[in-house]
């Protein structure tokens, strides 16, 4: 009988995936099933995986769709009691199974567990907690407070979750969505729960790939980050504010979010400047947008003064515009 259903979904990914192939093919246990989801790699990646013969392991080929897509297929295939998710050039500790089976035992609908940062060389620990805690129906609002006002429950990758409960509530990934899809998940799935425990063990290995990392600003990309971040943040302050659990933490670390994401085109060097106007002063008439802003003024929430210029204030274009004639004048000059 399958216990454990792991999920990978992988695209080009034949560099990243002996680290995980190895773990899977020398896993002693006959409770555990591979589910890997090929998102229409033209690499080697298919190859490779065929070629470590893994006992437990579905492989599922499908065209590109994308991250979420694949992790629907996933839920949905899965043969296992409770699912996990893999990113393939991430690990899981080798001990996790074996820590795992403790607590399944005690039925939680979810458990979730700290991760490590790798950078090829050094580990450091993110514990969730310092020590295991467990939520009943009663708490959860507490548990959503916490998710919706730090990054502490943004990741799906760090959990264990009863597969029944997904497919009976019909919980999956938003396939429009390419930023906060997880977080959005999360809170989802928190709204169905009826007990959780957190663990304070580090059972995830998360790899910093530096190489990924790029300066360069696609418009359309960052665009579509931007709102989908409007999208799903305003819906947890809607969300927070129907429950009567709504605090400043959530509403600032809300705006905090989307401000992040228009700052990549206020500040971007790719990004032409009538473009970068023609979002900006879009984005206020934006109804979660206006919808925000009339949160921020019932709660008297104190909001970082550039924060607020850049989505309230009308004056935001100006203010953009003053920026660009600063720092074309810094430029001038650095090149005298």
């Amino acid at each position: 009988m399958i216990q454990y259903t792991v999920i990978m979904p992988v695209y080009n990914a034949e560099k990243y995936l002996d680290r995980n192939l190895l773990f899977f093919k020398e896993l002693n246990r006959d409770d555990v099933e591979l589910l890997i989801i090929n998102d229409g790699s033209t690499d080697n990646s298919l190859k490779k995986i065929k070629s470590y013969a893994i006992k437990h392991c579905v492989i599922i080929n499908q065209k590109n769709y994308g991250v979420s897509y694949s992790r629907n297929v996933g839920i949905k295939k899965a043969k296992g009691k409770y699912i996990t998710f893999l990113d393939c050039d991430d690990f899981l500790s080798n001990n996790i199974f074996e820590i795992l089976d403790k607590y399944i035992k005690k039925r939680y609908d979810v458990i979730r567990y700290g991760f490590n940062f790798f950078d090829g060389v050094n580990y450091e620990s993110y514990k969730l907690v310092d020590k295991n805690k467990a939520y009943k129906y009663n708490e959860m609002f507490k548990l959503k407070q916490e998710a919706m006002s730090t990054f502490k429950y943004n990741a799906v990758w760090n959990q264990l979750i009863n597969r029944d409960l997904l497919l009976r509530n019909e919980i999956y990934f938003n396939e429009n969505h390419k930023y906060a899809e997880d977080l959005e998940f999360n809170i989802n799935l928190f709204s169905k729960c009826k007990s959780i425990c957190v663990l304070s063990a580090c059972l995830y290995n998360y790899y910093i790939n530096n190489s990924g990392i790029t300066k360069s600003v696609k418009y359309n990309d960052v665009v579509k980050c931007t709102n989908d971040a409007i999208e799903v943040y305003t819906n947890n302050v809607k969300i927070a504010f129907s429950n009567a659990f709504l605090n400043n933490e959530i509403i600032l670390h809300s705006i905090n979010e989307i401000t992040n994401n228009v700052k990549k085109i206020f500040w971007s060097y790719d990004i032409k400047n009538k473009k970068k106007r023609y979002f900006i002063r879009k984005i206020q008439k934006v109804d979660d947008i206006l919808y925000l802003k009339r949160i921020v003024k019932q709660n008297k929430t104190k909001i970082a003064f550039f924060n607020y210029i850049l989505i309230f204030s009308k004056y935001n274009t100006l203010f953009l515009m003053v920026y660009l004639l600063w720092r074309n004048r810094k430029i001038k000059e650095k090149n005298l």
